[in-house]
């Protein structure tokens, strides 16, 4: 019995079966992939902050993803296109060439860019005073900026910029004195430098008076905020004027109590008492003088001293902020130091490969210091869970800090130089050696560490889910270009031409769609 409309198109929907199975199959990719992406967006909004790790992904190396992909879209098309020309050579040229970006797409998200995660360390430390010795050893005693720098580019790309929290601090304090326009203006040749930045930054900010200044940098008033709130009731004046006798007064008033959010009439009076008193104050007398005194207030709806205080930097505590680098060395419990060198030569593979500590896997004393055995080890708690520190009998680890914490231009292992060679050590602190800087953290003062691997945080756990299913996708694509690469196929071909050439029409439809899936991955995980 033959299938119907098995290779010729149905006259209804101009598809045979194939084609109009692969678009059923990809409509449910589409809500797979959409549900995912869905996901992400959701847990990257609601995410704390100092939670969802940012602009560590390697730029370039997904950009070459990129490419390949796009350029074996072009390829597979190339071989059906030669199989429409009756061109077997040319269709496997092309087709081989496919396969080869996807191998290659492959190998760089496998072997190269995922074991550079896997490598790459995130501590964060038991209390402020570890925090304050580790990041002293790192980066000197003044190491706050650097640290707020290297955090913001990780955790919150958006956040002021160093030169705009220093203006903003700066007319903050210019502010405060109550008088810098009048200094701007002064003869005082001492001012000069004062001056240039304090006109070049008012520029900036739209700063046009004395008032100006005070509304942006401090903001304003508690009888300005309530005036531009009022400003938003329709009849202000009309409400002042008033009485209860009026008929208008209880519309007026229910409006009155619902706008301003009142719960009684003896609150709305004291209410219209104190604005009829900061009406006077500020010499409003009628509807649009109060609707261009608001447009003034609500001009910087954030002042400067509050946007500083908001910033996500500042809430997060010390302990919390991860130092990232990699391990080259650890000292065990013997004082043994121990290498950590690189796995089969291959620089930016290391033997120190998806390490694991958390403080709580140890068991606490009362007063929650760490308790220790007889042999002066500490006591890990029962159960099944994966500690190195505890299978290596780790008593402290040698860093090297990555992301510019020492050099801004440093290399590490995201782009694949970092190289793994025995480890230096003197005592606890740091030091330079072959790596070029590390620095030896006791086991004490280390909160947790773990590898940017899936249980690592929920961005790499999606990270992982994103990217770890979107990669099958590209082996089952590779899987099933070369089958037709086989002896096999090209009997297919000879037998029906046009059932294999539809074969590979369908296998272009599904690999585009592979394609277009990273083009979303792409910009999210790595650019946004």
């Amino acid at each position: 019995m033959e299938i119907p409309y098995y290779d010729k198109e149905r006259p209804d929907t101009g598809l045979y079966n194939g084609k109009a199975g692969i678009w059923l199959f990809l409509a449910s990719e589409v809500m797979l992939f959409g549900a995912l992406f869905s996901a992400y967006v959701l847990l990257r909004v609601g995410a704390e902050p100092g939670t969802w790790s940012m602009g560590l992904m390697n730029q370039w190396v997904g950009a070459f993803n990129t490419l390949i992909l796009i350029a074996s879209s072009a390829t597979i098309v190339m071989a059906w296109v030669c199989l429409k020309l009756n061109d077997w050579k040319g269709f496997r040229k092309w087709k081989w060439a496919t396969v080869i970006f996807a191998f290659t797409f492959l190998v760089v998200k496998w072997s190269y860019e995922w074991p550079a995660k896997f490598t790459h360390y995130d501590i964060t430390f038991t209390n402020d005073e570890a925090a304050n010795r580790v990041y002293t050893e790192v980066l000197g005693p003044m190491y706050s900026d650097q640290q707020r720098e290297a955090w913001e580019k990780r955790f919150d790309p958006m956040a002021l910029s160093a030169k705009t929290r220093e203006s903003m601090k700066f007319l903050i304090d210019s502010a405060s004195t109550g008088n810098a326009f009048a200094r701007r203006d002064g003869i005082n040749k001492n001012d000069e430098a004062w001056r240039k930045r304090f006109n070049e930054w008012i520029e900036n900010f739209g700063i046009e008076d004395e008032k100006d200044l005070r509304l942006a940098a401090l903001g304003p008033s508690e009888s300005e905020r309530l005036v531009a709130n009022a400003a938003r009731f329709p009849k202000v004046f009309e409400l002042l004027g008033n009485t209860q006798d009026n008929k208008e007064w209880p519309k007026l008033r229910e409006s009155a109590l619902n706008h301003f959010e009142i719960s009684d009439e003896s609150g709305l009076q004291e209410f219209l008492r104190r604005l009829k008193s900061n009406l006077e104050e500020f010499a409003i007398k009628n509807d649009k003088e109060m609707e261009n005194f608001a447009a003034r207030i609500n001009k910087y709806p954030e002042p400067f001293q509050r946007q500083l205080a908001n910033q996500n930097f500042n809430k997060v505590q010390k302990p919390d902020m991860p130092l990232d680098g990699h391990i080259v060395g650890y000292i065990d419990s013997e004082d043994v130091e121990h290498k950590v060198g690189a796995a089969w030569g291959v620089p930016f593979w290391s033997h120190a490969f998806a390490w694991r500590h958390d403080r709580k896997n140890i068991e606490k004393e009362k007063d929650k210091s760490i308790r220790y055995d007889e042999d002066d080890r500490p006591v890990y708690k029962e159960g099944h869970f994966r500690d190195t520190f505890r299978d290596k009998d780790i008593k402290a680890i040698i860093l090297v800090p990555a992301h510019g914490t020492w050099d801004p231009k440093e290399k590490h292992a995201n782009s694949g130089t970092v190289k793994y060679a025995e480890a230096k050590h003197d005592g606890g602190h740091a030091h330079s050696d072959e790596h070029g800087h590390t620095v030896t953290i006791a086991r004490e003062d280390i909160s947790r560490l773990s590898s940017y691997e899936p249980a690592h945080s929920t961005f790499f756990a999606t990270y992982y889910t994103l990217t770890g299913l979107h990669a099958l996708h590209v082996l089952g694509g590779i899987l099933v270009m070369l089958y037709h690469l086989l002896p096999v196929s090209r009997r297919v071909y000879e037998k029906n031409p046009v059932q294999f050439t539809n074969r590979i029409e369908i296998t272009g439809l599904f690999w585009h769609f592979v394609d277009l899936v990273w083009i979303f991955l792409f910009p999210i995980l790595y650019l946004m």
